[in-house]
């Protein structure tokens, strides 16, 4: 038996009375009129408080230590069973072993249940439709129903949708009632056999599960619902819950759609991303439990978290996190946020967004010092000058004037040391760091983009130069035909080198020229030999090397008897005096520095190619 608490004497208390007589049986009732029942039958313990907080805990207590899940109202030999309705007032139901209560929690009236007294309204084993009001069943119930253990079909709900397709209907199914369930209650007691009498077991009964209970919607639902509907179907909701956050890792950018402000201000860093990701991943898998096990009797969220971390680290062999409150706090921050996740870079409060920081909130003129500085050295800016500036300069003449405050306020005297980091500890600013100010300049809208060129015009673009162009390539193009850049093959020659090669003709299917060596220029005679450009794969270069053709390469059959050319070009690397980094930082106008053509003095190392 349990111990000698308050609540273990009020569990122990109940377990004598709720047998005393039948009428008790398959009565749900509050907790204050259970007690009631306790205080009339039974010696009441002196050193009770609270009872009703005291026979909560205790009942709690006594069932879980002996295995049984009374809330879940599935068969148990104890015959108790516990609801309440998502509040912190409980009923409770007394029922022979392995027997379920008549009336599931989904048909109780509450406000009626709440309103009935037992001093005023005694027990009966007779039940009328009078009885039936007051112990809250929402519709009449007939002789031969009410005795059926409960297994009852599926109530009927005034909604659009249709529930024959719901996908909470996907996880209850429909089952004939446990053996001797029924039978079994005239041997087990001998005061309910009129309850098994004649009672005819329906032909079809719909399974209770977790999902249809109050439980479910407080762990589970919507908090703030745009519909009231919303909330009737919590497997509905559980699984629109996992494709949103599935995008997080599903899509390039889909970790945006699960954080309150898509991150507009470009605020996560690509470790922020890749720790985003890993929690929506053991999220997912958790709820993915959930919606497969929580009909299990004993199975809570809790395990389901644990469970999730186990699989997911025996397929990565390693965790990420060991907790599995961990996983419940991310569930209910996803929840109380409106289905997402706060930006971790801004503040708590909505209000509070539009702050950069505390510095410039108590010293305005700092914000607009620091702005001064960016945009004069905006050509060559870099966080850590921006860092560099404020450590240097701004802070130690905001602590300046924070020193003269604190003096004339005498809370510090003239002679004492007031210096910037004791500045940032009374802001509540652990450290300057350069990611610090980078989040800073972000909140400031300036941002970091790629570095482009503006009001440039290198006249590649003037008519005469696009005329010539075309010119140059068609001569060109005709040129090369004397160039020795060519390879050729006969056909069993490239069907030995493609078989070689994998993958080779299908690369090379568009390309080359078919042509017959008697007279490579009369396309009317059956080819027996191609030619390719020498670029067209790099396999070719490696086979006239292996050859050790004149010159590496042939020139074309199509210019035979042509005088051959060679071709010399000419390239440059010029070495600058000043490298421009590839982005850079523009103010929330979009003004940005203007980029020379020229970036200083500079070594160019020229060479000729043929």
């Amino acid at each position: 038996m349990p111990g000698d608490s308050d609540g273990s004497k009020m569990a122990a208390a109940l377990e004598k009375v709720r047998k005393l007589n039948s009428s008790y049986q398959d009565q749900c009732m509050t907790c204050e009129n259970w007690i009631k029942l306790i205080k009339k039958h039974h010696q009441w313990p002196d050193d009770v408080k609270n009872p009703t907080c005291s026979l909560g805990h205790g009942v709690r207590t006594y069932y879980k230590q002996r295995g049984v899940a009374a809330h879940a109202w599935y068969p148990n030999h104890f015959g108790f069973y516990t609801t309440n309705n998502g509040s912190s007032r409980k009923a409770y139901c007394s029922m022979p072993p392995n027997q379920l209560p008549s009336t599931p929690p989904s048909n109780i009236n509450w406000k009626k249940l709440y309103s009935f007294d037992i001093d005023r309204t005694p027990l009966t084993r007779r039940r009328t439709r009078k009885y039936d009001d007051v112990f809250g069943v929402d519709k009449e119930i007939k002789n031969e129903d009410w005795k059926k253990p409960f297994r009852s079909p599926i109530p009927t709900r005034k909604s659009p949708r249709n529930h024959s397709s719901s996908p909470s209907l996907l996880f209850s199914t429909l089952v004939s009632p446990p053996q001797g369930s029924i039978a079994s209650s005239s041997g087990t007691n001998s005061n309910c056999n009129d309850i098994s009498e004649d009672a005819a077991a329906p032909t079809n009964y719909a399974t209770w599960v977790y999902w249809t209970s109050s439980e479910a919607a407080r762990e589970f639902g919507l908090i703030k619902p745009s519909r009231g509907e919303d909330n009737e179907e919590i497997t509905d909701v559980v699984l629109g819950r996992i494709e949103k956050v599935k995008a997080a890792w599903q899509e390039p950018r889909g970790w945006r759609k699960v954080i309150e402000d898509v991150d507009s201000q470009d605020l996560y860093t690509v470790t922020d991303v890749f720790k985003l990701r890993l929690t929506c991943q053991y999220l997912i898998k958790a709820l993915e439990i959930a919606i497969r096990d929580m009909n299990e009797v004993n199975m809570t969220w809790q395990k389901c978290c644990k469970a999730a971390i186990e699989e997911i680290s025996k397929c990565d062999n390693w965790k990420y996190i060991k907790d599995s409150r961990t996983i419940t706090l991310w569930h209910r921050q996803f929840r109380m946020n409106n289905e997402c996740f706060k930006n971790k870079h801004l503040a708590s409060t909505n209000e509070d967004k539009a702050r950069v920081s505390h510095l410039f909130d108590f010293f305005p003129l700092a914000k607009d010092s620091l702005k001064a500085f960016i945009r004069a050295n905006l050509h060559h800016l870099t966080t850590k000058q921006v860092c560099i500036e404020l450590q240097d300069r701004i802070l130690p003449q905001c602590a300046a004037l924070r020193k003269d405050e604190l003096v004339q306020g005498g809370v510090l005297h003239a002679n004492e040391k007031y210096e910037s980091q004791q500045l940032l500890e009374e802001l509540k600013i652990p450290k300057l760091s350069i990611p610090t100010v980078y989040r800073w300049m972000r909140r400031l809208r300036y941002k970091y983009e790629v570095r482009k060129k503006c009001y440039y015009v290198d006249n590649h673009e003037k008519p005469e130069n696009k005329r010539y162009r075309k010119k140059f390539i068609k001569r060109y193009l005709t040129l090369e035909l004397r160039v020795y850049r060519w390879i050729q093959f006969s056909d069993a020659e490239y069907n030995g080198f493609c078989s070689e090669n994998c993958k080779l003709e299908e690369q090379l299917k568009s390309k080359g020229f078919r042509y017959c060596n008697d007279d490579p220029k009369n396309c009317t005679l059956t080819t027996d030999r191609i030619e390719f450009h020498v670029d067209d794969h790099n396999k070719f270069w490696k086979k006239m090397l292996n050859d050790k053709v004149k010159f590496g390469r042939n020139m074309s059959v199509c210019a035979r008897g042509e005088k051959p050319l060679i071709c010399f070009g000419q390239d440059e690397c010029i070495m600058k005096q000043y490298l421009f980094t590839n982005k850079a930082w523009a103010t929330p106008e979009g003004t940005r520095s203007l980029t020379p053509k020229d970036e200083g003095m500079g070594l160019m190392i020229s060479a000729f190619v043929s």
